[in-house]
């Protein structure tokens, strides 16, 4: 598919018409995509994301895009993970949801509309 910002995660940003191994990544439980960016979790509970981070949707504490995975920050015994077009989600074990990226609709739940380019708590 499209590679554009290195959704693909294969260290290029080359299209593929066939499917590719994500480069440096095992035990994967979970995977999401959102519009230019992908996630995955791991079994030991850590998320992973690559491609566009325009808004911070990678939640490694950069605005630089990146074509291998990069480790999200800070975010551990994830369960479930959620992609948007340039927002990322996590439901924690402990039952509590983690969201960074673009928030411009106040889409990340923590009462502002500022982009996040690491995990913040979703306020209930």
């Amino acid at each position: 598919g499209e590679n554009t910002y290195g959704q693909i995660g294969d260290g290029t940003t080359e299209n593929r018409n066939v499917p590719t191994q994500v480069s440096g990544l095992s035990d994967v439980v979970e995977i999401a995509a959102g519009g230019g960016h992908s996630l995955a979790i791991k079994a030991d509970g850590t998320v992973w994301a690559w491609g566009n981070n325009q808004n911070g949707q990678l939640g490694n504490g950069t605005n630089t895009n990146s074509s291998t995975p990069v480790q999200v920050s800070g975010l551990t015994d994830v369960m479930a993970i959620a992609a948007g077009m340039n927002h990322s989600l996590a439901l924690k074990s402990d039952g509590t949801v983690w969201s960074w990226g673009d928030n411009s609709s106040g889409q990340l739940g923590d009462g502002t509309t500022v982009s996040k380019n690491t995990p913040v708590k979703v306020k209930f």
